[in-house]
């Protein structure tokens, strides 16, 4: 029996480019708009962009989030992500919200 492909190789076929920079997945998205990919994992699903910034950059410590501070969720450029707290991340996005009103 084949084995199945890693993770990281099964969805770069699933990414395209935009002009702003963003790496837009266009597979399945969670219903905030957030790349998803079955893992076989633990869970079976994971989040894209925290495969991706976990394969390119860092492992994720515990206490941290992404923020896409390209305001785009299933963008998966690592450049657009920065490690925050949760608290830094929903203050963050206070201040976006707030900016366009």
């Amino acid at each position: 029996m084949a084995q199945a492909k890693p993770v990281i190789e099964r969805l770069l076929p699933r990414v395209e480019f935009d002009e702003g920079g963003c790496w837009l997945w266009t597979g399945a998205k969670n219903n905030m708009g957030y790349g998803v990919i079955g893992t076989g994992g633990k869970y079976g699903v994971g989040y894209v962009h925290r495969i991706v910034y976990s394969h390119a950059v860092e492992r994720i410590p515990a206490e941290l989030v992404i923020d896409h501070i390209c305001c785009t969720p299933h963008c998966v450029n690592p450049d657009h992500m920065e490690l925050v707290t949760q608290g830094e991340n929903i203050r963050r996005g206070w201040v976006r919200t707030r900016r366009k009103k």
